[in-house]
């Protein structure tokens, strides 16, 4: 039996990620950020908190999660994952599975998986949120969010108290811009629901 701690990143003030990789193979994931959880029975939930501003720009991974790879996984239940970032959210140009070709999300890559019941997924951006010409070899060329249960799921949503913009992002397969994958095999599957504040710009995705 086993179980896993919480998980997270708190990060006070602005933070920057520029110029940043996970390797160029199959299994290289999160170029800036890498979180990954595994327990045979439950695990912790996983965060990162930024209070003030966050670019993240020209990050690269060889699969998924071409700037954030958040990834959780058990026997039982998974619990939740939350990305919090309190000012403005600036991705510009990461991308993910650049090599092989076959990477999910561009800029965030978002997935819990069980045999029990997954936790609730949100990414939540204070201010304005922007996304230009992020890139995913397969689904989710900016936000890519996945939760699958053999029972019930947990919600999936994505909060932006300000503007949006998402221009030029690219994904091989689904979601150019963002895809989000809920799927209970024997349950529930929880609500999905993207609030954004302000104005709301998709160009070219």
């Amino acid at each position: 039996n086993g179980y896993t701690s919480n998980q997270t990143i708190d990060i006070g003030d602005d933070a920057t990620f520029d110029n940043n990789s996970a390797g160029a193979s199959e299994y290289d994931n999160g170029g800036a950020i890498f979180m990954y959880s595994n327990a045979s029975d439950n695990t912790g939930y996983q965060s990162i908190e930024i209070g003030g501003t966050a670019t993240f720009e020209d990050n690269i991974a060889g699969d998924d999660g071409g700037a954030i790879y958040m990834y959780s996984n058990a026997n039982d239940d998974t619990g939740d994952q939350r990305i919090y970032i309190g000012g403005d959210a600036t991705f510009t140009g990461n991308a993910a599975g650049y090599m092989e070709g076959d990477g999910n999300g561009g800029a965030i890559y978002m997935a819990s998986e069980t045999n029990n019941n997954t936790g609730n997924q949100s990414i939540e951006i204070g201010g304005d949120a922007t996304f230009i010409g992020n890139t995913a070899g397969s689904d989710g060329g900016a936000i890519f969010m996945y939760s699958e249960g053999s029972v019930d799921t947990g919600y999936q949503r994505i909060d932006i108290g300000g503007d949006a913009t998402f221009i030029g992002n690219t994904a091989g397969s689904d979601g150019g811009a963002i895809y989000m994958y809920s799927d209970s095999d024997n349950g529930d599957t929880g609500y999905q629901r993207i609030d954004i504040g302000g104005d709301a710009t998709f160009i070219g995705n």
